[in-house]
């Protein structure tokens, strides 16, 4: 029997839950039949995973509950604007997974990275899915990377959820960002987002209507440009003056300018992104104002352009990273959020001197996990750190002294009945003490 004779390998699951399919079956590929595109290579994670899988190193638990972990992170909760930034402390074999479902708006330009801060080492891996809650959440991965390839996604006004998972044996810090850039060029010549004086959204004729763009100001006669490739319709109207449409057939938008003083376009002409099309001016409606192109975004019904056209400042760097990875306790009452926020959505609250492993942190918050394994936002100012001790303890029994305080696996010391502990923290029946050697662990209270 010939190699084109034989039924194709049949392609194996590549990634829990998502069923990604990187097997090149086809009978091109074996050498038979016409020619056919080679499918796109494994993504980085995929590739990892098939490498887990394979390698002896790694006991087959280890690997399937490290895919399991980043399944289950794409359910998460947890939400965060755009642009970000947040470092994360990674522990070797540990399963810290950093999930975001991100707040970002349509027309953006996302540039999603991450950067290995010194001493680290190993693969992290990015991906970014699409989320569609009307289809019972299904999700579709939009795009993936790692510490060498970032993800550039332009955002269509889906949700978005983002993992970021290390690889089994990576251990060190690794800061996260997502930078926000317009997905369009400015339509003004010589102008930018300052010029932009009238908003989406804002009230005309005395509030009966409202804005469907932006206007542009900038002087009599200045050129406006396509910003894409697409098909002009021109013409004139009571409102817009003298004006241009532009349609994008690739993004499935539709650009409309007003008010123009001139027009260097024709209906049904196809312009380049960057062609000079028209000229600021005060036809239509505008002829009480100062010389502005209204432009506005169509996809069925009216965005916002700000989101195209405007760049957003680089989330400011983290501080607190002192704290990274350690365990730390409220002062007082704290109120885990899902999101970075004062006014996110509550989640859990820590009592005072509850402690709380901080996974993530960012200019003024940080991402931790409680005992019970919730995962949320904390202020960093409402938590300190655990060095100095609550109290000091007599133990009445012997205790096992434990890293987590789930007080599983095995005891990294036995403390002697009646020694005497530092009680630096509490979560649900443990406690985090001090013992005379010095070590840190957790015991059962009690």
């Amino acid at each position: 029997m010939s190699a084109c004779d034989r039924e194709p390998p049949r392609p194996a699951e590549a990634d829990v839950g998502a069923a990604e399919v990187e097997v090149d079956v086809s009978a091109a590929a074996r050498g038979c039949g016409a020619p056919q595109a080679l499918p796109d290579p494994p993504t980085p994670r995929v590739a990892y995973v098939a490498e887990l899988r394979g390698d002896a190193l790694y006991l087959p638990a280890a690997a399937e509950a490290w895919v399991e972990a980043g399944e289950r992170a794409l359910a998460t909760t947890l939400r965060s604007p755009a642009p970000l930034r947040e470092t994360i402390e990674v522990t070797q074999g540990g399963d810290e997974v950093l999930a975001l479902r991100l707040d970002a708006r349509r027309g953006q330009r996302l540039e999603i990275a991450v950067r290995p801060e010194e001493g680290a080492a190993g693969p992290v891996f990015i991906d970014l899915y699409t989320l569609d809650e009307a289809r019972f959440g299904d999700r579709r991965r939009a795009a993936s990377g790692d510490a060498e390839r970032p993800v550039i996604h332009e955002v269509e006004g889906e949700a978005l959820v983002l993992r970021v998972q290390p690889g089994l044996a990576t251990a060190g810090r690794f800061t996260v960002t997502v930078d926000v850039a317009p997905s369009l060029p400015f339509p003004v010549v010589g102008k930018d987002g300052r010029a932009i004086q009238s908003r989406f959204g804002a009230p005309r004729s005395g509030g009966r209507r409202r804005h469907h763009g932006v206007d542009i100001f900038a002087a009599r006669g200045t050129a406006t440009v396509a910003v894409i490739d697409g098909v002009v319709r021109q013409g004139r109207g009571r409102r817009g003056g003298n004006f241009i449409w532009v349609e994008d057939e690739t993004r499935g938008i539709r650009l409309y300018y007003a008010h123009l003083s001139q027009v260097f376009v024709h209906t049904g002409q196809r312009v380049r992104a960057g062609e000079i099309i028209g000229r600021v001016g005060t036809t239509g409606n505008a002829a009480t104002t100062a010389p502005h192109l209204h432009f506005g975004v169509y996809a069925r019904r009216p965005v916002d352009p700000a989101p195209f056209l405007e760049a957003s400042r680089p989330a400011p760097a983290p501080d607190r990273l002192a704290d990274l990875g350690t365990w730390m306790r409220a002062g007082r009452r704290v109120t885990v959020r899902g999101a970075p926020s004062r006014d996110a959505a509550a989640l859990a609250t820590i009592d005072r001197g509850g402690a709380a492993r901080v996974l993530g942190a960012r200019r003024g918050f940080v991402r931790v996990a409680l005992a019970d394994g919730t995962e949320g936002f904390v202020r960093a100012a409402e938590l300190t750190s655990t060095r100095r001790r609550l109290s000091r303890l007599r133990l009445r029994d012997a205790a096992s002294l434990h890293f987590g305080p789930s007080l599983a696996g095995a005891a990294v010391e036995t403390i002697d009945a009646g020694t005497r502990v530092e009680l630096l923290a509490r979560a649900e029946g443990a406690a985090l003490v001090r013992v005379p050697s010095g070590a840190t662990g957790w015991i059962a209270e009690g």
